[in-house]
Order: structure tokens, then C-alpha cells, then sequence
């Protein structure tokens, strides 16, 4: 990745938003994040010139969930493939295991405070995704 690491964060909640930028600002990283609120929109971002180093998708969305989005992006040729991390407050075993199955590098359930994004952000953007094995899938949270 280069020094500047291009963050797209799919998630409609403006609160979760605002966490996830100060989470990063604290972070020390130099980063550009873009935000849409829409799984349908993700597949315009990917399209783009510069497509992201990383995703982070919140499963509940309207119009395009993320695991519906998910299943689009993979099927779609053309588009990079890049780490996909899932948000969400459902930690069910069975929604867990299904985003694992698809593919995704990733499941955070989201936290109730700064301090534990913080935390949590800080780890999973130190990981070098390009020597990451698929059986690695990183999850935080509770079941």
C-alpha cells in the first residue's frame, strides 16, 4: 500500500461515521476516506480510478445491504479485489459464518465507544493485507 491508505467506508448511520473518522484521525495514519451511505454506491467507488486499498461495509444499508453488495462486488469482473471488512451490530454466529463464507477478510462488531474502535482500527490497519492467508479472518466482537 502507499504511504496514503484509501479507506472506503460503506455505512448510512451519520454517528458511526463520525466515530470512524475520529477513530482514524486519532490513529496517526495518513489516510483519505471516502464515505458512501449504499451498497450501490460501492460499485461506483470500486469503478473509479483509484479504487480503495480497504472496505469497510456496515451490513444494514437500504437499497443494497452489504452482504447483498458483497456477493455483487465478487461476481463482478473487472472491479479490484481488496480486503473487505463487514460492520455491524448483529454478531449472530450464523451472519458471522456467512460473510466468512463469502469471502470477506473481516467481521467488527461495532463498538460503543471511541477508545474500542480506536483499538480496533489501530489493528486492523497495521495488518499488510498482501500476506494475509484467507483462513486468517479477523473478527472483534462478541457472539
Amino acid at each position: 500500500m502507499n504511504d496514503t491508505i484509501c479507506i472506503l467506508l460503506a455505512e448510512d448511520d451519520e454517528d458511526d461515521v463520525f466515530l470512524f473518522d475520529h477513530a482514524l484521525r486519532d490513529s496517526g495514519l495518513t489516510y483519505m476516506l471516502t464515505v458512501v451511505t449504499d451498497g450501490s454506491e460501492v460499485i461506483s467507488e470500486l469503478s473509479s480510478d483509484i479504487p480503495p486499498d480497504l472496505l469497510f461495509l456496515d451490513i444494514n444499508m437500504p437499497r443494497l445491504n452489504g452482504i447483498e453488495c458483497f456477493t455483487l462486488v465478487k461476481s463482478t469482473s473487472g472491479l479490484p479485489k481488496i480486503p473487505v471488512i463487514f460492520l455491524s451490530t448483529n454478531t449472530s454466529l450464523k451472519v458471522v459464518k456467512q460473510v466468512e463464507d463469502l469471502g470477506a477478510q473481516g467481521f467488527i462488531m461495532k463498538p460503543n465507544s471511541i477508545d474500542a474502535l480506536n483499538h480496533i482500527l489501530a489493528s486492523v490497519l497495521e495488518i499488510d493485507w498482501t500476506k494475509r492467508k484467507k483462513q486468517d479472518f479477523l473478527f472483534y466482537g462478541r457472539t
